[in-house]
């Protein structure tokens, strides 16, 4: 069977999967670059569009949420929250965080 029709015969969100997606697209989109305040818009852009691009690629029947913080790693705190309402036998989540 083609992973295209696999794809559609198996609608799970495989969580191993769509990590290393995420991954993948941070390391072509941030590689190796060390903070820098200038770029930071430009990189919250890339990083999502390389995600989105990733995931969509995949041709599962799933509506896809990007999101992307980049801070300056000096001790401060970050807050932040949100809910979801789903089926969770076949939709999920991914946090990858890099320090």
């Amino acid at each position: 069977m083609e992973p295209e029709q696999l794809a559609a015969v198996d609608p799970r969100f495989i969580q191993d999967e769509i990590n290393a997606l995420v991954k993948a697209a941070l390391d072509e989109s941030l590689g190796t670059s060390q903070f820098n305040h200038e770029k930071i818009g430009n990189w919250t852009s890339t990083v999502c569009e390389a995600c989105m691009k990733r995931l969509t690629s995949l041709d599962k029947p799933f509506k896809y949420a990007v999101t992307c913080v980049i801070m300056q790693k000096n001790g401060a705190g970050l807050v932040t929250a949100t809910s979801c309402f789903w089926d969770v036998s076949t939709d999920g989540k991914c946090l990858h965080v890099l320090s």
